[in-house]
């Protein structure tokens, strides 16, 4: 499996959030200029039933004459307070550098990126698969689809609409096409194509589905009929790890993923007691309410402590974030294995499923 390092550098470096309802943290000279600056915009997600809010944080840039002067670290400092104010719980920053990684963000969430060919899919059947072009009167059907999704954003209906009608979203930066895959009359599913246009072999184009939603065997049987319609070498998608039934699907036909964090994105947690607070359900249904209301989650600055009875991990932003949400190469193992006698329930708790960002990562 190669590794796509011009599309890695471009979903980092671009400004990867709407100007749409931004806290924008600003450093502006007296004359008016804008030398450094640090956007982020608040979603709510919702994971198995349980709501949070994420930071996102995007478009991190200072002006040249001007680095090496703390700017950027202080607005991201800014930030993580801005978000702890707000309520949220988790910063989802677009990229990977050294300010990140000095602020404690660090990658996470296990999701398998998929290449697929032709060859891969040509014994594949979707002749009772209808792909529409999304038009307005389709909305309620893709909303309907969206919601049944157990690891989603929280979309109004409005906004959803505005990003299902939005040409130009992350993660590939160019035109999109929003497909309904509909059999016997009933709308079962959606992706969200883009045609990697700064990349091609020859003259037929590679795509990417930036987005999918609903019945993942449709989904499955869909992709022979989508280079049918594009006439395209090769299809990418990126799949979360929880997503076991599509995985599974997917092997089953003999299309195998590489298995990496959530590519272009970085994670910390700014508040981890309310983030379990908020998670108490989720837990619950894990490891029993006994065992749940005894766990103890504490926080000063970026140090962390799991507790359990007479049990204790204490942990910095980084291994807290491994915990968590997972990490492609299992790193977290080791540091839940220093948790002695409460090892077993982390590893029942942790890691918390992820979401691909799709229409949202913008």
């Amino acid at each position: 499996m190669r590794r796509d390092e011009d599309l890695e550098k471009k979903i980092q470096e671009r400004i990867s959030i709407s100007k749409d309802d931004i806290v924008n943290l600003d450093i502006v000279l007296e004359d008016g200029r804008r030398i450094s600056h640090v956007g982020m915009k608040e979603r709510e997600v919702i994971i198995y039933g349980c709501r949070t809010i994420f930071g996102c944080v995007g478009g991190v840039a200072t002006r040249s004459e001007y680095r090496e002067k703390g700017l950027a670290t202080r607005l991201m400092n800014r930030s993580v307070q801005r978000l702890d104010e707000d309520q949220g719980d988790v910063m989802l920053v677009s990229g990977d550098r050294d300010l990140y990684r000095r602020r404690g963000c660090v990658a996470a969430a296990p999701t398998y990126r998929f290449n697929v060919t032709r060859e891969d899919v040509k014994k594949s059947d979707g002749t009772d698969i209808h792909i529409v072009l999304y038009e307005e009167k389709y909305l309620l059907d893709i909303v309907n689809i969206y919601q049944k999704e157990p690891v989603r954003f929280h979309r109004s209906l409005r906004e959803f609409q505005a990003l299902l009608e939005r040409r130009t979203p992350a993660p590939f930066w160019n035109e999109t096409d929003v497909l309904i895959l509909r059999s016997n009359g009933e709308s079962l599913g959606y992706v969200v194509t883009q045609i990697r246009e700064d990349e091609k072999r020859g003259k037929a184009p590679i795509m990417a589905i930036a987005e999918y939603a609903g019945d993942r065997s449709i989904i499955t049987r869909a992709i022979k009929s989508l280079f049918d319609k594009y006439g395209m070498v090769e299809l990418m998608f990126f799949v979360p790890e929880h997503d076991v039934e599509f995985l599974h699907i997917l092997k089953q036909r003999g299309i195998q993923g590489e298995r990496r964090n959530l590519g272009g994105h970085t994670f910390k947690i700014v508040n981890l007691p309310r983030l379990m607070n908020r998670f108490a359900n989720y837990m619950e249904e894990r490891v029993g309410k006994d065992v749940a209301d005894s766990l103890g989650f504490t926080q000063k600055e970026d140090k962390f402590s799991i507790t359990y009875k007479e049990n204790r991990l204490e942990l910095d932003g980084e291994s807290l974030v491994r915990i968590l949400f997972g990490t492609h190469d299992g790193a977290e193992k080791d540091i839940i294995s220093g948790a002695g006698k409460m090892a077993e329930i982390l590893r029942s708790l942790f890691p918390i499923p992820f979401l691909w960002p799709g229409l949202n990562s913008h």
